[in-house]
């Protein structure tokens, strides 16, 4: 239900997500999502939940994009599930996702995404963008970009640019 807080989390989360058309009109999904920034178990609902809202899309040849504030590292049960090698629940990912900057950057120890408007650039991976495997990566990147020590944001932005490869 809209704005629940049904499994612990500490606030409402949301997930938008948009099915757009190229100028070619095949069509690809956006999805982006804010996770729990404190409960474990809403994180694991929210990714099962958001994989089967893209497992049942309109479309289903549709490329598919699925960005946001994850935060859980990339060692989170969450994460490794979305890329397909954990289980939750006793479930695996209909759907295993690729993240765009391990793709490109698959040795990269500094990879932190939550700065705090401090500079501070290690610590974990929260922020990811994640697409079909099917979808070519051509690079990614984690930008640290600041003036005179002002950030925009307590995240760094995560970029990638992709080739959806739909017929």
């Amino acid at each position: 239900m809209p704005g629940s807080i049904t499994w612990g989390n500490a606030c409402s989360r949301i997930c938008t997500w948009v099915r757009l058309l190229d100028r070619r009109g095949r069509g690809f999904y956006v999805y982006n999502l804010h996770l729990d920034h404190v409960g474990q178990l809403s994180r694991e609902k929210s990714v099962l939940q958001v994989t089967e809202k893209i497992a049942s899309r309109q479309h289903p040849q549709d490329m598919f994009i699925l960005m946001g504030d994850f935060n859980a590292g990339e060692n989170n049960l969450a994460i490794q599930y979305l890329k397909g090698s954990a289980q939750i629940d006793g479930r695996s990912n209909p759907l295993p996702m690729a993240d765009t900057f391990r793709q490109i950057h698959p040795e990269e120890e500094i990879v932190g995404t939550f700065g705090g408007f401090t500079g501070k650039i290690d610590g974990d991976k929260i922020d990811y963008i994640f697409v079909s495997p099917q979808t070519q990566t051509k690079s990614a990147d984690i930008l640290h970009t600041n003036k005179d020590g002002r950030y925009p944001s307590d995240h760094y932005p995560v970029t990638a640019q992709i080739r959806l490869n739909n017929k």
